[in-house]
């Protein structure tokens, strides 16, 4: 039997678009037929290798590094080159080229150029000699030049397609609209030429002449009175021929306008004709002969041969592809005439040639295209083939000495590479000018430290801690990274002082930072950094560094958990940062360490089911019916669960997770649409493309600092187009392997809330809080705030589950929102019943034994942190804190084998790690030596029993349990949001209503600021800022917060600030210069309401006011421009002075009499005085509004009911206030919102969704076909309802935690409408029996309503008798004299 050779040197595992290979298919693959290895080339990336580096090295293969770079070939597009690294330095050097090819992209692609190649790989190039190269794939530098005729006639064939569908400049229809727009042209200016006339006739004065006449006597007076009649008729004549012609000349310029847009549009089709016809003739001067195809290709191989020497190969491949014949056989050609050695390779992007290998990667394609691919000639052949499967297709085309050599060549170049992924720690080192060593300043950090939390006096308890903590940081040799991180944070948090809108102009150093804002006078340090997250806010240097900002110490917080000997790991120091602030510290660090020392991490996004169902029904649905099934798509997503890392295999139901037996999301999917062929079809796709790469992208907060002036030299970046920055090819776990530091900034948005919150407080009551020493036990805010679940912006409790478990849980301290962070979340949700029920008193706290009460009675008798699992097994069984971490880490991890050790080791003990075991410990503490042995034996066994339970209900939780110290981090951020809503609730509400993400977020902080006592107010153009402020116990709106307002805010407030307060409609309109629309949006928003409450009236006049406004604003211009020159009259002596002194408006273009400038100034006051007298008189007429239209235009421009909700209109019910309503509810009222008919795609049967309203809050509703064929034509917009039904609780989403983002949702079973409140109508009349005889019966004709009307009442002023109408009227009443309500 032959030997077999190592053949796949070109193998593309994960390239976008294009391949992604099943990792373990793929290793089983080379395994099964004993090949050493592959060599990995994606297209312009390498992050792959770093996925399969573990995976290859755990089943003993060898992994070749390597990437098939994109090279830009001119009019030949994209060239493929194949680098593969031959050892660790060419590794460096190929990881390098992929970085600077990302300093090229083009197009999206990175792109190499020679002189790249020449820098790293040349004579004096830092990695010469490290790296082969290839020609690659008939797309390779080499092969595409013999194919650059065939690429050139297709590219020309594309072009003349596209050219035949635009129009050329010998179209008849360009010709004609010439000559239409020609023809329109001179009909204008006939038109404006018969319309100069006209005016001068219609414009003349009689006066004057009527004065001269008046003078005249006898047949000459009578001959001149004649001649001015005719002149005055012809002005009359003039005036009427000018109403016609204004108006057709404005039709006939719409109808040029029209006509040029088509005009231009032949235009830029003929631009793009002839552009093409260029393109097309240059492509074909690049045509060339066969032996000038063999000159320009023997060049570059030489080119690349002189470069690379030995190092470079001719590349044999051939997969059924016509043109491939050719192109490769000349290439075979270059490499004998230049002894270019040859290397053959199947171009491989499948593992194996199945069916469902091939619909992934056409799936693939579909959606770079957005369409679906059908596969091309040859693509079958892309999978990993054996060698006699390559020899065999090779043999089609080649001679065997070709094909002998060129494997032989591929086993040995195989064989000669090495690189071995050698580890080396680049952490970054603190840089400091003052020439002190990192320790020193670490010291010295320390002592300032204790200073400032503790008064420079550490008890006994905390100086033991420190010692222990500092022996092990030192040991670790994080002090650098601890020194760096405060650094960073001592910036961020000093940014606190600055305004938002200062922010960019922030100086990037700490000492010119203080002095900027000492400048400027800032007092108030505002909250731009977070407490702390993850487990280093259990590290008392972490406290005293300022990094953290809750004593461990005081909340029971593990050091261990975050740093131990037998950490393997570096620890995480994630930061939260405020908006802004993060991008304004990644900037400072940037600068302080050097702009390519510091990078991001790049990101893979992969398909999710509910993804996976959305992309396969569109595909399927164009290859079998030529349309995208969405609708399909969209109905199987919503029937999968909403999991943090949920797959098709995943439990269907989540209290199954953990359990043998289940049924899967995929099975439960498939019997469902067991009857839809379609639906069936389509699962399968998505099942084929599960996981599927599709997408790069940047982790939200992880940043990398090396410790040289350029990350690249260690690991390869990627250019991220949309943060522009680069990114590094690893994941944040691959960046720690490889020797580098992931530190995350994440940006929360609760710090901008604390800190706006902080600003106002300082400005409306002059207190500057500090949030660190704000007491954490404060009775009024578990009462007042959480208890009663009033919670919207308080941090990590704002869904509604959370705010009913608030409710049923009534915390009383700290501990207690730490018990809750960390138990709202799947898994550990299941067990805070019994919590709740411990907490209430409703059932006894139990132990198994007396030893787990100290650990667990804080929590109620739960397990509920990591923390607890460490302190347990050191406790009860006597592991060191670091052998409890790692047991900790083996149950969180499921990890069965070591599990089974370590719970031996708890109950028996483990000798070779001194660990005593439970039941030693145990025995020990019941002072066994002094039972019977009969006794001891008992106590023994039963503690055996206690020590296995103990070991289940640990691992159990431990599936679940949270980080105590993240917990506590999270709780301090909910419990000072909690806090400044009690004591400074306008304050907070106005700075949360400035962050609230959308208008349904806004609206349940304004009814809920409404249940804590602080007035919303409506914007107003006179007190408003652009952002939402306070005034008193009150909230206003801020001007940018009304919808389509924001680019016009700032301007307003400006113009009020320079100018003055506006002091009416008119006023505002005028001096703001903001567009109608505009103007009628602050209107309905209230905006305008202090001079006229009459919000339908005030919008019915901006128009004339604007254009008049307009009008005035350009004649007082040109007023201003002819003063301008009439002051200056005699020092003007040439007409580029005369424009100078004018400036932006030019009024006089040529010098005239200074006489005739005063004139035409005199007509220009004349024509400002008209207009200012024609504005002064529009006034805002006295519309009666309906208050409902009123209300709901309020909402439409503002988000949320403010003046008045429509619940108002009705009377009050007993029911239970929409805030208050839990699961248990079965019966509410309130107000139809936001509502939508949706149809069922089954039968297209009509069903309701909308959000039930009143003014505590809102609920999602629902009402589905069988009900809604009855309930219909109740459920309209704005009516009040009681509905009957019930509530269910449905996941919106989960968060970073695992936190599930809950909402409720009442389902409808019946629905009852409430009637509207009603209001009477009172009307005077000077005599009943007069208005009954004699208006009454058209009064009622026009007025009176059947439904929804007013009762109406008469009041008879002579008799001083009131009666009550048989009839009801409507609204329209209010506008007659002497009503009222």
């Amino acid at each position: 039997m032959r030997k077999q050779h190592m053949i796949h040197t070109h193998v593309h595992t994960q390239s976008l678009f294009d391949s992604d290979m099943n990792h373990k298919l793929l290793v089983k693959k080379i395994k099964e037929n004993g090949w050493k290895g592959i060599v990995v080339t994606n297209h312009g990336v390498v992050s792959d290798i770093y996925d399969l580096q573990p995976l290859f090295a755990e089943n003993g293969l060898k992994l070749g590094c390597g990437c098939e770079f994109y090279v830009d070939g001119g009019i030949l597009g994209r060239l493929h080159l194949i680098g593969i690294a031959k050892n660790n330095l060419g590794w460096k050097g190929l990881s390098k080229l992929v970085t600077m090819s990302n300093t090229n992209v083009k197009g999206g692609f990175p792109l190499v150029t020679f002189d790249m190649l020449e820098e790293l790989f040349g004579a004096d190039g830092q990695y010469k000699d490290s790296m082969y190269v290839t020609s690659a794939c008939m797309q390779g530098v080499i092969p595409a030049i013999f194919r650059q005729n065939e690429t050139i006639e297709k590219t020309v064939e594309k072009l003349v397609r596209k050219q035949k569908k635009l129009k050329n400049p010998s179209d008849r229809g360009y010709a004609d609209a010439q000559v239409k727009v020609s023809e329109i042209k001179k009909r204008i200016e006939l038109l404006t030429e018969e319309k100069k006339s006209a005016e001068k006739i219609a414009k003349q004065s009689f006066v004057k002449r009527s004065k001269q006449i008046a003078k005249l006597t006898g047949d000459m007076k009578k001959e001149a009175e004649m001649l001015l009649d005719e002149d005055r008729r012809a002005a009359a004549e003039a005036a009427v021929k000018l109403e016609k012609l204004n108006p057709e000349i404005k039709s006939i310029k719409a109808k040029l306008t029209t006509k040029n847009k088509a005009l231009k549009k032949i235009e830029e089709e003929i631009g793009r004709w002839l552009e093409i016809e260029d393109e097309v003739a240059g492509l074909k001067k690049e045509l060339k002969t066969p032996d000038e195809l063999w000159d320009v290709a023997v060049s570059e191989a030489e080119k690349y041969k002189n470069l690379f020497g030995d190092m470079f190969y001719i590349e044999i491949q051939y997969h059924g592809i016509p043109e491939e014949v050719n192109c490769y056989q000349k290439s075979v050609d270059i490499a004998r005439k230049l002894n270019i050695p040859l290397i053959a390779s199947n171009d491989a992007h499948i593992v194996e040639k199945t069916d469902d290998e091939r619909l992934r990667r056409q799936i693939m394609r579909s959606i770079r295209f957005d369409e679906w691919q059908e596969e091309g000639t040859g693509d079958s052949e892309l999978y990993l083939k054996t060698e006699d499967e390559l020899r065999d297709m090779l043999s089609e085309i080649y001679p065997q000495d070709v094909i002998d050599e060129a494997v032989a060549n591929t086993d040995k170049l195989f064989d000669s590479l090495d690189v071995t992924f050698v580890k080396e720690n680049h952490y970054p080192k603190f840089k400091d000018n003052t020439g002190r060593t990192v320790d020193e300043i670490f010291d010295d950090l320390i002592k300032t430290g204790i200073t400032w939390r503790f008064n420079g006096h550490l008890e006994r308890e905390y100086q033991k801690r420190l010692e222990y903590e500092i022996g092990i940081i030192r040991k670790m040799d994080v002090v650098d990274y601890l020194v760096v991180v405060r650094d960073f944070l001592e910036y961020a948090r000093l940014l606190g002082y600055v305004p938002d809108k200062e922010l960019p102009d922030a100086p990037l150093t700490i000492d010119s930072l203080k002095q900027f804002i000492k400048d400027r006078g800032y007092k108030n340090p505002g909250m731009s950094v977070g407490p702390g997250r993850g487990s280093g806010v259990g590290s008392l240097v972490c406290y005293l560094l300022g990094i953290t900002n809750l004593d461990p110490l005081k909340y029971d917080l593990l050091f261990e958990r975050f740093l131990n000997p037998s950490r393997v790991s570096m620890p995480d120091i994630d930061s939260d940062l405020a908006k802004g602030v993060r991008e304004k510290t990644i900037e400072y660090v940037r600068h302080k360490y050097g702009e390519k020392a510091v990078c991001l991490i790049m990101t893979k996004a992969v398909k999710a089911p509910k993804g996976a169902v959305k992309d396969a029904s569109r595909f399927y649905g164009q290859k079998m019916y030529g349309e995208k099934l969405t609708a399909l798509g969209d109905k199987l997503s919503k029937d999968i669960p909403s999991r943090v890392n949920l797959s098709f295999d995943s439990p269907y139901d989540e209290n199954d997770e953990g359990k043998e037996n289940y049924q899967s999301v995929y099975e439960v999917l498939r019997e469902k649409y067991a009857d839809n062929k379609d639906a069936l079809e389509v699962l399968r796709w998505a099942k084929c493309i599960e996981g599927m790469f599709y997408a790069y992208g940047e982790h939200a907060a992880g940043v990398v600092i090396s410790d040289n002036n350029d990350v690249s030299d260690y690991v390869p970046l990627k250019y991220n187009s949309s943060s522009k920055q680069m990114d590094c090819q690893l994941n944040m776990v691959q960046v720690e392997e490889n020797g580098l530091l992931k530190m995350d900034f994440l940006g929360l948005k609760t710090l901008n809330i604390v800190t706006d919150a902080m600003r106002l407080i300082e400005k409306n009551c002059g207190k500057i809080i500090d949030p660190l020493k704000i007491n954490l036990e404060d009775e009024h805010i578990y009462k007042e705030i959480f208890s009663k679940g009033l919670t919207n912006a308080v941090f990590q409790f704002e869904s509604d589950g959370m705010k009913q478990m608030l409710k049923r849980f009534k915390p009383t301290c700290f501990e207690d929102i730490i018990i809750l962070v960390s138990m709202f979340r799947p898994g550990p949700l299941q067990y805070i019943d019994g919590v709740i029920d411990v907490k209430n008193k409703v059932r006894p706290m139990t132990f198994l034994c007396e030893e787990l009460k100290p650990i667990l009675s804080k929590t109620y008798g739960a397990i509920v942190y990591q923390e607890q699992v460490m302190q347990l097994v050191q406790s009860l069984a006597g592991f060191s804190l670091g052998d409890a971490d790692n047991v900790r880490r083996f149950m969180s991890k499921k990890k069965a084998e070591k599990l089974a050790h370590e719970r031996d080791a708890f109950i028996y003990g483990d000798e070779g790690r001194n660990i005593k075991g439970y039941i030693k410990v145990h025995l020990e503490n019941v002072n066994a030596e002094n039972m019977s042995q009969a006794e001891a034996e008992a106590e023994k066994k039963k503690a055996e029993n206690v020590a296995n339970e103990i070991f289940d209900q640990m691992t159990d939780f431990a599936k679940y349990a949270f980080n105590k110290s993240h917990a506590a981090a999270y709780a301090f951020n909910a419990y000072i949001t909690a806090w400044l809503k009690y004591y400074y609730p306008a304050e907070f509400f106005a700075a949360a209503l400035n962050w609230a993400a959308n208008s349904e977020k806004m609206a349940a902080l304004v009814r809920e600021a409404r249940v804590c006592g602080v007035k919303i107010m409506c914007p107003d153009v006179n007190r408003s800022a652009e952002k939402f402020t306070v005034e008193g116990n009150a909230v206003l709106f801020g001007l940018s917060a009304i919808k389509g307002i924001k680019s016009s805010a700032e301007k307003i407030v400006e113009i009020r600030k320079a100018q003055g307060v506006y002091t009416s409609v008119k006023d505002f309109i005028i001096r703001s210069g903001i567009s109608v629309a505009n103007v009628e949006s602050l209107i309905q928003a209230g905006a305008l309401d202090e001079f006229n409450e009459n919000r339908a009236g005030m919008t019915c006049n901006i128009g004339d006011v604007k254009d008049a406004a307009k009008k005035l604003a350009d004649k007082e211009k040109l007023f201003n421009s002819i003063n301008l020159v009439i002051d200056n009259y005699d020092r003007i002596e040439t007409e580029d002075e005369l424009e100078k002194i004018q400036g932006n408006c030019i009024a006089v273009k040529k010098l005239v009499k200074k006489d005739t400038l005063i004139k035409r100034r005199d007509n220009y006051q004349t024509t400002i005085d008209l207009l200012k007298g024609y504005i002064e008189e529009i006034h805002v007429p006295d519309i009666i509004e309906d208050r409902l239209e009123r209300m709901q235009k309020e909402k439409e421009y503002l988000g949320v009911y403010v003046t008045e909700h429509p619940i108002s209109l009705y009377p009050k019910q007993k029911t239970t206030p929409i805030i208050n309503i839990d699961e248990s509810q079965r019966r509410i009222f309130g107000v139809v919102d936001d509502l939508e008919i949706k149809y069922r795609k089954a039968d297209n049967k009509p069903m309701a969704f909308f959000r039930l309203t009143d003014e505590t809050g809102s609920v999602k509703c629902s009402c589905f076909t069988k009900s809604y064929s009855r309930l219909s034509d109740m459920l309209k917009e704005g009516y009040g309802l009681i509905l009957t039904g019930k509530v269910t609780k449905d996941v919106l989403d989960v968060d970073e935690n695992g936190n599930e983002i809950t909402e409720f949702n009442f389902v409808i079973e019946d629905a009852q409408r409430v009637a509207k409140e009603e209001r009477s109508i009172y009307m005077e009349v000077s005599s009943y029996p007069t208005f009954h005889i004699m208006e009454e019966e058209g009064f009622r004709k026009q007025y009176e309503v059947q439904e929804g009307g007013h009762p109406f009442y008469i009041f008879d002023t002579a008799q001083g008798v009131l009666r009550k109408a048989l009839y009801k009227v409507s609204d329209d009443v209010m506008g007659l004299p002497g009503t009222r309500i």
